[in-house]
């Protein structure tokens, strides 16, 4: 089993993070580099001392979180005789174009659909993003 545990603080960004094996979190920031969150580590359950990485990140407005299992990046399309995997950059790529969190969800589940086309997929599809917007002003009294 992986996990990516994290908590969010919406007032200022913060997120403290822990991960376990899972594909590391992708964050686009502002500028439109992409972090990725995490250390190399093997799931839980498969030593008795577990590895997890875990950090502290500020996600700015305009920043970009992305969350995704391990069935996208690993989903397989082409042709039957000479399959290939999405993979990481392509999945890089459409999140540091992406513009907010809509945006990137909608774009990587229709490029994955396109990409797989009528091949089963061997895994899950688990995929989450969320942007940081400004907060709003207070309504008038």
């Amino acid at each position: 089993m992986t996990v990516f545990y994290g908590v969010l603080d919406p007032d200022t960004g913060r997120l403290d993070w822990a991960n376990a094996g899972h594909p590391f979190p992708l964050l686009r920031r502002r500028s439109g580099t992409v972090e990725e969150l995490g250390a190399g580590s093997l799931p839980l359950g498969l030593t008795l001392d577990p590895r997890v990485s875990e950090g502290t990140t500020y996600l700015e407005v305009g920043d970009l979180l992305v969350l995704y299992s391990d069935g996208i990046p690993e989903a397989e399309g082409g042709p039957d005789d000479t399959p290939s995997d999405f993979g990481f950059d392509r999945l890089h790529q459409l999140v540091s174009t992406s513009i907010d969190a809509e945006h990137a969800h909608t774009a990587v589940l229709r490029e994955l659909d396109r990409f797989v086309g009528p091949r089963s997929l061997r895994d899950d599809v688990t995929l989450m993003a969320l942007s940081r917007h400004p907060v709003p002003p207070p309504p008038p009294v």
